[in-house]
């Protein structure tokens, strides 16, 4: 008989390790399934002892070993990767079965014998580091330049990596980034190029799985990172696109960023690691220039933009008492959308919110007209053909209400929508549109991706044609554009983000990179110095004052975040705010209800806690932050504060 220590591979699980015994021979490496908690759940062996060895622990326990329920002779991860989720669980202060969890698809777990390896054949090893281990070298590279430059050099690297019998991973954030990007990439190597991600069938995962670890030539695998675990050793360059891209960090336990995983696993294995994209983090260039990352080439920072860029006042609309109405649109905009038609021209009007109005008030008492269950402005909406009914929705809780005739503060019948939505923009469109198609993309007129490409289809196969959409839109943009219009994106400046400049200097980037004859930005803020980098193209000095900025308030790239959250009644969140402060006292917390004050009638309670960055990860705080209870999240440089 054996005593068997395993990691639970599971996110709803916080231990690091539980202990079985088995009269099998089991092998460090293997995946063997546990009895926990009324469930048989998928783990990890990480050492495997003769019970003679350790008869005297066995004897003194107070509790009593449970049986394997079965023993695998399968691997499904090479020691690289162990080690790198060992310290992605310490950076990101959770367990290595959660991160191991995040990083296979469950149907390796349910059939490791059809998606492993034989752990003896890896000479494996449990993958935790040691702290006295040698700094491994490898490379990691900063690449920043243009999406066509970036792709020719990619095309170059995949050519000579295979002539070093190296394969590549490219990992991408989204599925609709993959399948913007896999025609380019696998041209000329299409037999030795396999493309994964989640959205693939069952019997489709197996099948492109086993063919990546069957195929003796060096290959080009572009995924998600969900499968950086697939074992292949001689992966040796890992590229990852669309670097800037928050879809990198995971919205659920154990909240880890991929692309620091990603880091752990290069330094593990050996693997050139780079990280590129048009405009790069800017913590990323800041460790660049810190001398942390090298460049793969000169990083570029200008754009040089095909369209005729124009910054347009709104405040030249504004409206006075017996005056014009409030204008959504431009001259500039609505004589784009005259001449669609006669110029065979598409248009992309942006607006940075869905819905009709993003705000009601009202006129006597100024109150805002807020969801009851979360104290989030509720957002008017419309739906049916004809006569609309309009609706107000939380977009918080997507709790839906049909819209109020008067204030639920002083029952005044003065309740005024405000803020440009997409609907209303929608809405106007069509009126100066002519014969054009007008179409919209956010969320509520395209809920799933299938839809969402559609309307895509539409928009690029009309000879002239109007979208008007939101954020979702920019994963979706494969073609070039012929004009584009910002209607609305100054109500995001509102949001105490710490990273909202660089958000909204990356969309419009982004934007005026596809456009080819007219780029207009509307605005009532027309003196925001982000405006004139993006129009300009400089990229180096909008880089400058967004890292003074953050230097000035601690933030990062100079300081380590670690955000704890908790959900609950407000008596409850009462006491844990004195708890939190108590318990970290040594590192002076910040306690601090969220921005949304209630989701569902729930209160919400945050704790955030600067660390050095020289400092980070402390083992001491990683510990009691992995003391407290499930109910408490965790997140690591979160990707926002609020």
């Amino acid at each position: 008989m054996r005593t068997v220590e395993v990691i639970p591979i599971t996110r709803s699980i916080y231990r690091n390790s539980l202990t079985y015994y088995t009269t099998k021979l089991v092998e460090p490496g293997a995946l063997v399934t546990i009895p926990l908690r009324n469930q048989l759940i998928p783990a990890l062996v990480i050492s495997s002892t003769e019970v003679a060895l350790t008869k005297g622990d066995l004897k003194s326990a107070t509790y009593g070993l449970k049986k394997l329920t079965s023993v695998g002779e399968s691997a499904l991860f090479l020691p690289s990767f162990l080690e790198a989720a060992h310290r992605s669980a310490t950076y990101f202060a959770s367990t290595p079965g959660s991160v191991l969890s995040a990083f296979v698809p469950k149907v390796a777990l349910q059939n490791p014998e059809v998606f492993g390896i034989a752990p003896r054949a890896l000479g494996h090893r449990t993958g935790e580091p040691t702290s006295v281990a040698a700094p491994r070298k490898y490379e990691k590279l900063a690449f920043q330049a243009a999406d066509d430059e970036r792709f020719a050099a990619y095309k170059s690297l995949i050519r000579e990596s295979f002539a070093k019998n190296q394969s590549v991973f490219f990992c991408l954030p989204t599925i609709e980034d993959i399948e913007g990007s896999r025609a380019t990439l696998e041209r000329g190597i299409e037999q030795y190029t396999f493309v994964l991600h989640g959205e693939l069938s069952k019997k489709e995962t197996i099948a492109r799985w086993q063919a990546t670890l069957r195929e003796k030539h060096p290959v080009l695998i572009i995924a998600t990172g969900l499968f950086l675990s697939l074992p292949r050793e001689d992966v040796k360059v890992i590229v990852l696109e669309k670097e800037s891209s928050s879809a990198y960090k995971l919205l659920t336990r154990p909240y880890v960023d991929i692309r620091t995983v990603a880091e752990f696993l290069a330094e593990a294995s050996g693997a050139k690691l780079i990280l590129g994209d048009m405009l790069l983090q800017t913590e990323t260039i800041y460790k660049k220039e810190e001398g942390v990352l090298e460049a793969f080439a000169p990083l570029k920072f200008r754009s040089v933009s095909r369209a005729e860029n124009t910054l347009i006042d709104m405040n030249r609309y504004q409206t006075e008492a017996g005056g014009e109405k409030f204008r959504i649109l431009s001259d500039e905009v609505l004589h784009l959308l005259g001449r669609l038609r006669e110029k065979n021209e598409r248009l992309l009007l942006f607006v940075s919110r869905r819905g009709l109005y993003p705000i009601t008030t009202c006129s006597d008492c100024n109150t805002v007209v807020e969801c009851q269950h979360c104290e989030a402005p509720l957002v008017l909406h419309t739906q049916g053909k004809g006569e609309k009914e309009r609706y107000h929705v939380c977009h918080s809780c997507g709790k839906s209400v049909k819209a109020q005739d008067r204030c639920p503060t002083c029952a005044s019948w003065r309740l005024v929508p405000i803020g440009i939505g997409a609907e209303n923009v929608f809405e106007e469109a069509k009126k100066h549109a002519g014969d054009a198609s007008v179409l919209l993309l956010s969320k509520d007129s395209a809920s799933t991706k299938k839809k969402a490409r559609e309307i895509m289809k539409q928009f690029f196969s009309a000879p002239s044609a109007v979208l008007v959409a939101t954020q979702m839109v920019i994963p979706y943009l494969r073609e070039e554009l012929s004009n584009v219009a910002v209607v609305s994106i100054d109500s995001l400046f509102t949001l105490p983000d710490f990273k909202i400049n660089e958000r909204v200097f990356r969309m419009l980037a982004v934007l005026n990179a596809r456009t080819s004859r007219r780029f207009l930005i509307q605005t009532r803020l027309p003196d925001t110095p982000l405006f004139r980098h993006v129009l300009l193209g400089n990229f180096l000095e909008f880089y400058r004052e967004e890292l003074a900025d953050r230097k000035e308030f601690n933030l990062p790239p100079f300081t380590v975040l670690i955000k704890v959250s908790s959900l609950g009644t407000k008596d409850a969140m009462e006491r844990n705010a004195e708890k939190l402060k108590e318990l970290f006292s040594l590192y002076e917390p910040t306690i601090f209800p969220g921005f949304i004050a209630k989701v569902k009638g729930k209160h919400i309670l945050h704790m955030l806690i600067r660390m050095p960055r020289e400092n980070w990860p402390d083992r001491h705080l990683v510990s009691m932050l992995g003391a407290l209870p499930p109910g408490f999240k965790i997140q690591v440089n979160p990707e926002s504060i609020l």
